[in-house]
């Protein structure tokens, strides 16, 4: 049981809040209620008019086959639930026609319906253009709605125009300046006494003749206490600034009530303060913050404040004319100037996400500028950008939301499509026209991929903790599953992505640490968060399941960034099983440097030695020159994948260099760490990265496998020509050849790799693959005389190697060591670095003379 205060349950008695709350539970549940209206539309008809109770039951089932109508539901088969009932449709369309002319070829009809059913609606090109004609008829409902908004929005702000004189503002000067003396007189605790004076009247002077006209006096100022309690701050003609007023309990926040806007440009909101996520229906907005430079004004509470042009964009847009909004925005609802609180809202930020009713990725609307340059401002910002776009900017920006929407919805339909590696179905579509020009939308698509939301690590804990989420782009609310779904099913068709190079001059295959594999990222995070939540809730007797440690999280998180380095640590604490604590006091130093000995106590000095050390960072960093050396600097961790981490989410590891004991760790001064272990080699010679991740080339995938042609032979001749080595190796099995040797180092020698296939099926396709890289080692990308058809062909098929080993060796250095010994090395390593094995660390780590601590190989 909830113990709440009538000051805490005060809020939902205020007439604007219930409204809110009310408005917000429709956007949610709207399409369950479209639903029912469908429901009851088709029972009239075909149950009540037409007495087809078949067709009413198939259709039926579609509408109550799922719960949400989001664009990502879809039945066994793949195929969304509009596009089912399209096909009901169609065939009773076609069947009533049929029956009409031929009533008597009922066995033809049969027959009819199973060929229209399988081989017309079940192709990819029909099922392409319903899906089409369907979100066009969606857009056209939608943009409906909206301009029936504008004609009222825009005719109130015409009117208000029209009489708009030095007369008509000096008499509502007077009326704002006579509210705001009122205000002050009245008070909510005088309102209460006199409301309560006057309803005893009755019962005391019950002959009085002036009775009634009191009673009525209490009644208008009750009406006066729940209507204009509020909207009477922003009475006072001279607002102050706004201070935020301090939390009163540690479990309380900040909600934003976003009044309308009655016809004035002014954007009006109160923060309501409280115990408010369990009893307040409230929407959480996930936004980039963007630069702090641009800032406009709003009033809080009556106060002026200013707000970075992000924030601004988000109430312009989110403001009504005559509808209340319940947000939760960080940059309000925290004071960003106070550490303290800072420190006290963070670790609540799981809980804000989990109870809002749904989570709004909000990616931006439009520019504030025009195209020229010079600030714009419309009678009604943002809010009609949609279908009456100010200039080409606006307009490019919206069209662009609208073709990376369909694009989505096609990965959807054509999932199966994209798993042909010869894209010839792919091309068919593309030659058919269905959608606007394919380099048009994808360049659209990846415009949204640069957006700088991917990249922020706070939206690693909103993704994944949020009940629902929804990404607003544009006029466009794409739900999360289909995005990341989509990018999903992009990111595991690589021929695709090769295809899209090639033919587009897409380059989505060589660009890993960008915002396409962000998003899949963050879903990993939502697939595991909301699977421990379910196991917490069935097996919470056999204590906290371990998959979301803080050795996940960071292991995870390297690719994000953060404008306060903090940040890095404390933006995923919400996550964590046992976080650390959320002190903004702390230094940068301090911070990272709690988070490795947590690292150490939870003994997963693994992903602490695989992240630090020398050979992971550059001393010129500022924060890794103040660092021990076994405290990774996550500001600037190098992103290349580690042999064994808590990216296996737990998973056993089929490395054992440190076999199953555990090392015998001291931490003296909190500064120096002492690592029992034993000394293998001595690095005594040095190669290049054969796949260079430290910077991402626009140079495309061509250029990248030049590249590492050029490097595999460089770590092939410095192999054979090395006096430090022997053929056949002698530090493997009996026999293995010097070059078997280097292969196997590729792949990290793996027993299973790829899909199931065996170490020594893969090495048998070295031969081909190698004899395959030569052609690209000998002709530069510019001089390749081969069709884009052909170098498809050549490069496909060496995808399959290519890949694993750029996986494998991405950013590592080939090394030799004194002995004899060769393997791949974090990229800042150097010659005479020591090699050592630690106990209970799978793969060996990376030492450094004049440094004693750790780092890692």
């Amino acid at each position: 049981m909830f113990n709440f205060s009538f000051s805490d349950v005060a809020p939902i008695l205020d007439p604007w809040t219930a409204i809110a709350s009310g408005t917000l539970l429709i956007q949610y549940y709207q399409s369950p209620l479209t639903r029912l209206g469908y429901i009851a539309l088709l029972f009239y008809w075909y149950v009540y008019i037409s007495n087809n109770y078949h067709f009413f039951s198939q259709i039926l089932s579609e509408l109550l086959r799922s719960k949400w109508a989001s664009c990502g539901e879809r039945d066994f088969a793949g195929r969304h639930w509009t596009l089912n009932i399209a096909d009901h449709i169609v065939l009773a369309v076609f069947n009533q026609i049929f029956t009409f002319f031929l009533p008597n070829y009922f066995w033809t009809l049969i027959g009819f319906n199973i060929f229209l059913s399988l081989f017309f609606l079940g192709h990819y090109v029909v099922r392409l253009w319903m899906q089409t004609q369907i979100a066009r008829l969606v857009r056209l409902n939608t943009n409906a709605w909206r301009w029936r908004d504008w004609v009222i929005d825009s005719t109130f702000l015409s009117l208000t125009q029209n009489i708009d004189s030095p007369a008509t503002r000096a008499i509502a000067k007077a009326c704002w300046w006579t509210l705001h003396q009122v205000a002050t007189v009245l008070t909510s605790e005088v309102i209460i006494n006199l409301a309560l004076s006057y309803s005893m009247l009755p019962l005391l002077l019950p002959s009085n003749p002036y009775t009634k006209s009191l009673v009525r006096c209490s009644n208008c100022l009750i009406f006066y206490l729940f209507w204009f309690r509020h909207l009477r701050k922003f009475a006072n003609p001279n607002p102050p600034e706004h201070k935020h007023t301090p939390l009163k309990n540690p479990e309380d926040i900040r909600v934003i009530l976003l009044y309308p806007r009655f016809g004035f440009k002014k954007i009006y909101c109160s923060l309501l303060q409280g115990p408010h996520m369990q009893i307040l229906i409230y929407e959480d907005i996930s936004y980039n913050w963007g630069s702090a430079d641009t800032i406009e004004e709003i009033l809080v509470d009556g106060c002026k404040k200013k707000v970075t042009k992000s924030v601004y964009e988000i109430l312009a847009s989110y403001s009504s004319l005559f509808l209340p909004k319940l947000l939760w925005i960080d940059a309000l609802c925290i004071d960003q100037e106070n550490d303290a609180e800072k420190s006290q809202q963070v670790p609540l930020m799981g809980k804000i996400y989990l109870n809002a009713l749904f989570t709004t990725v909000f990616l931006g609307r439009s520019s504030l500028h025009d195209d020229q340059g010079a600030p714009s401002r419309s009678l009604i910002p943002y809010r009609y950008d949609g279908i009456r776009p100010n200039n080409k900017n606006t307009q490019s920006h919206f069209e662009d939301a609208r073709l990376t929407s369909d694009l989505l919805r096609e990965f959807h339909v054509l999932q199966e499509v994209l798993r042909d590696p010869e894209m010839e179905i792919y091309k068919f579509f593309e030659y058919l026209k269905l959608s606007k020009p394919k380099q048009r939308q994808w360049a659209a698509f990846l415009k949204m991929l640069q957006h700088p939301w991917f990249e922020r690590v706070w939206v690693i804990q909103e993704v994944a903790i949020s009940t629902e989420v929804e990404v607003k782009y544009g006029d466009e609310v794409i739900d999360w599953d289909l995005l990341a779904n989509g990018v999903k099913k992009l990111n595991n068709a690589r021929h695709f992505k090769l295809w899209l190079e090639l033919e587009h001059g897409v380059q989505l295959l060589h660009i890993e640490h960008t915002s396409l594999y962000n998003i899949a990222r963050m879903h990993q995070f939502r697939g595991e968060y909301r699977l421990r939540g379910l196991y917490d809730l069935i097996y919470d007797s056999l204590g906290p399941r371990k998959a979301l440690g803080l050795c996940v999280v960071l292991a995870e998180s390297v690719y994000f960034k953060a404008t306060n380095p903090r940040d890095l640590i404390f933006g995923l604490m919400s996550l964590c099983v046992h976080p650390l604590k959320v002190d903004y006091a702390l230094s940068v130093e301090d911070v990272y440097l709690s988070a490795a000995k947590r690292l150490i106590n939870d003994e997963t000095i693994h992903l602490l030695l695989h992240t630090s050390g020398v050979g992971n960072r550059l001393e010129s960093k500022p924060i890794a020159s103040k660092l021990p050396s076994w405290v990774p600097d996550w500001t600037a961790t190098p992103k290349y994948k580690r042999l064994q981490n808590a990216v296996n989410w737990g998973r056993e590891t089929e490395f054992k260099a440190g076999g199953e004991g555990k090392p015998a760790i001291n931490l003296k001064y909190d500064r120096t760490l002492a690592v029992s272990g034993y000394r293998v080699d001595i690095i005594e010679e040095l190669g290049p990265a054969l796949f260079d991740t430290s910077h991402q080339s626009n140079r495309g995938t061509i250029y990248e496998t030049h590249q590492f042609a050029v490097n595999y032979e460089t770590c092939l001749d410095l192999l054979t020509e090395s006096s430090h080595t022997l053929d056949p190796y002698p530090h493997a099995a009996a026999g293995q050849s010097l070059l078997e040797a280097f292969r196997r180092t590729l792949f990290i020698d793996r027993t299973w790799i790829g899909r199931n296939q065996s170490a020594a099926s893969f090495l048998e396709m070295f031969p081909q693959w190698e004899e395959s890289l030569k052609f690209f080692y000998h002709q530069a990308p510019a001089q390749l005389s081969m069709n884009k058809d052909d170098i498809y062909k050549l490069l496909k098929s060496m995808d399959e190697v290519t890949e694993d080993i750029k996986s494998c060796c991405g950013r590592r250095r080939f090394f030799i060591t004194r002995k004899g010994y060769i393997g791949m090395c974090p990229p800042y390593a150097k010659q005479e670095d020591l090699i050592y094995i630690v106990p209970g660390v799978h793969v060996p780590i990376q030492a450094r003379l004049k440094s004693t601590n750790p780092g890692s190989i």
